[in-house]
């Protein structure tokens, strides 16, 4: 803080007083108003990341990093690593239905993995992230389940409620498919495992299921 940047300079100026020959004091004095500049950064910092605001806390610790790689070097990294994988996951919570957005976390998590390259947690957001980029420009209703199915077995809750409600969706989309050729018992099957994702209303696979039921019974 304020006072400890004010001790070190007094203490400073003793010793030079005492020893005006003393090599390092003068160095060190003018070292002194850099160093509390980038503690003051730092600290700001670790304000944004505390509350949450990452991308202003990524900006901070970029800047620390072009004024002085080396000021706290490994808690700098850290904070980094961290504050991009949270705005990776948080841009997927509030956009997940936008591929812009989606790139964007895929940005982010590539970023992550710049301050840490061999961490699993990173390296498997970005993964995850590029397959459901994939899933949300695919055309494609096989491709777009078994997709969402590896990312749903690995995370139930990805990009909040908007992933599960896409595998939802696109299971309904290939049953009502599969009944235009007559294939009921593919119908059937994904109207029951859309039945069993835990999204906000499933009535319309229920119905789907009901009509089935009815419409085969002898």
């Amino acid at each position: 803080d304020n006072g400890n940047w004010a001790e070190a300079r007094k203490i400073l100026t003793e010793l030079k007083e005492m020893d005006p020959e003393y090599r390092d004091v003068a160095r060190l004095q003018e070292s002194i108003p850099a160093l509390k500049t980038l503690d003051d950064q730092f600290k700001a910092g670790e304000k944004a990341f505390a509350a949450g605001n990452w991308q202003e806390a990524i900006d901070q610790y970029q800047a620390l990093q072009q004024a002085d790689l080396t000021f706290r070097f490994e808690e700098v990294r850290a904070r980094l690593y961290e504050s991009h994988l949270a705005l990776g996951r948080a841009v997927l919570v509030e956009d997940g239905k936008n591929s812009e957005a989606v790139s964007e976390a895929i940005h982010q998590f590539s970023e992550a993995l710049k301050q840490d390259p061999i961490d699993y947690k990173a390296q498997q957001e970005r993964e995850l992230a590029e397959m459901y980029l994939t899933a949300l420009n695919s055309d494609d209703t096989d491709e777009v389940i078994e997709l969402l199915e590896v990312i749903y077995s690995e995370n139930p809750d990805y990009a909040g409620t908007t992933a599960v409600e896409l595998f939802y969706a696109t299971l309904l989309e290939r049953g009502d498919s599969s009944l235009v050729v007559n294939d009921t018992e593919a119908a059937i099957a994904d109207y029951r495992a859309a039945v069993r994702l835990p999204v906000e209303d499933t009535s319309l696979a229920q119905e789907k299921l009901i009509e089935l039921a009815e419409s085969t019974s002898p």
